[in-house]
């Protein structure tokens, strides 16, 4: 009997023993395999890239419209300058003029140096732009270059053109220039508009409706001729998102380069909000609108300066939904330790006011240096939005209003914390971010993977 009621506790303590290690052992594994949160230490650091942007060009220019039909012959080539009274281009009504040219029209050896230049350039600029969704940049860069070719086949071929209209009583109405400028074939309907016009449509090139004159096309009363560029100054509005805009808010003059033209320029730049109530840019050229005469649309860098600050990863940056009340509606009642605000509870009769505490609250300014709280509502439901508190001095508001914060979670004391940041310049893994005061500093912990964690949640290394 000794024996079995031995054996009986050997049993018992190694069954004991060997539940105890598979414990531990399934407790090790859970631990190791576990997702672990991907903690990052903040640096200062620094990035200096070019900024790619595309935008529109506008200048001052106006349409010439034919006050006749018939067929359009033109005397001055495309991007040249012309005075007051310069025969631009002649409309003949039967077409006679632009058959003698064709008829008459003599072989030429060869292309100058300077037509080869252009072809190229544009052919370089075309290669530039080209793009899958935008097929119809190959029908302007074809016009273009049969523009540039037929200006050079055809115009120095008969040096006394006007003696032979005479000679042949060729019937045409000339087309004189009634103000000075530099002339363009390359006409849309973008002509006209101003730098406070833009709108986020307008960069979609397949709104703009353009057109491409050369010699030898019919026109019809009341259409377009020719473009008239009456001043050289020339300006690109360009779309900026959030971070960009602040990254410029500040800079009065950007190195812009101009890769198709080969163009590298310091120029002023303006922020302005669209009448859509976005925000571009705007900078401002003196020179080469001779260069770009033809173009609508231009791709473009600004080069990048050394944006310093503290270097974040992009999966860090998270964005948070708060309340907003007006910081005189945050109180702290002797007997509380935490500041929250009045609720009313009643509405008939004398309001009832019930104090509830807020957990975090954060203090924010606007530009204007007005302060605001910004929280989130309790969890046990003891606010809710539209329910109305009230200042000290009795003035009321209902909680409604929100806005979105963009911030890291920091986790210094064990516990996801929001900490608002203010983003300078970015690239495709970094933000360069400044922080706001009592804010983020170097060396803190944050989380990399941000939007798998929430608020106020533990954190378990």
């Amino acid at each position: 009997m000794k024996r079995r009621r031995k054996k009986r506790k050997l049993t018992i303590k190694n069954f004991a023993l060997v539940a105890i290690f598979l414990y531990f052992l399934v407790t090790t594994i859970i631990y190791i395999r576990r997702d672990r949160p991907k903690i990052y230490e903040v640096k200062s650091g620094n990035l200096v890239k070019d900024q790619s942007f595309s935008g529109i060009i506008l200048r001052d220019e106006s349409v010439v419209n034919a006050e006749n039909g018939g067929f359009v012959n033109y005397y001055v080539q495309d991007g040249k300058r012309v005075r007051v009274g310069t025969k631009v281009c002649s409309v003949d009504t039967n077409g006679e003029m632009a058959k003698y040219i064709a008829d008459n029209k003599k072989p030429q050896e060869g292309l100058s140096e300077d037509v080869y230049r252009t072809i190229k350039r544009q052919l370089e600029s075309f290669t530039l732009r080209y793009a899958d969704n935008n097929f119809s940049e190959v029908y302007n860069t074809k016009y273009l270059l049969n523009l540039r070719l037929s200006e050079a086949l055809d115009y120095n071929q008969i040096p006394d053109l006007e003696n032979i209209i005479k000679v042949h009583n060729i019937q045409y109405k000339d087309i004189p220039s009634d103000t000075p400028g530099v002339v363009s074939l390359t006409m849309d309907s973008m002509i006209g508009k101003k730098v406070d016009d833009i709108v986020a449509d307008d960069f979609v090139q397949a709104n703009n409706r353009s057109i491409q004159r050369i010699s030898g096309n019919e026109v019809k009363s009341g259409e377009p001729l020719y473009k008239l560029v009456k001043s050289d100054p020339w300006s690109i509005v360009f779309p900026l998102t959030e971070a960009q805009t602040k990254a410029y808010q500040n800079v009065q003059s950007v190195d812009v380069y101009i890769k198709s033209q080969g163009i590298e320029e310091v120029v002023p730049l303006r922020l302005m909000t669209g009448s859509d109530g976005k925000s571009y840019g705007v900078l401002s050229f003196s020179d080469y609108m001779v260069e770009m005469i033809d173009e609508r649309y231009v791709d473009f860098e600004i080069k990048g300066s050394d944006q310093a600050g503290l270097k974040v990863p992009k999966s860090a940056i998270v964005e948070q939904e708060y309340y907003v009340i007006g910081s005189d509606y945050l109180t702290r009642p002797e007997n509380e330790t935490n500041r929250g605000v009045q609720k009313q509870i009643a509405t008939q009769g004398d309001a009832q006011w019930q104090f509830i505490p807020l957990d975090r609250t954060m203090l924010v300014k606007d530009e204007e240096g007005n302060s605001f709280y910004y929280f989130h509502l309790p969890s046990d439901g003891s606010l809710s939005e539209g329910d109305t508190i009230k200042q000290d001095n009795g003035q009321t508001m209902q909680i409604s209003e929100k806005k979105t914060l963009k911030g890291v979670y920091r986790i210094n004391k064990g516990y996801v914390e929001f900490i608002r940041v203010n983003i300078q310049s970015e690239d495709d893994a970094y933000e360069i971010v400044t922080p706001k005061e009592g804010g983020l500093e170097e060396y803190d912990h944050i989380l990399l993977d941000a939007s798998k964690y929430k608020e106020g949640e533990i954190i378990h290394d």
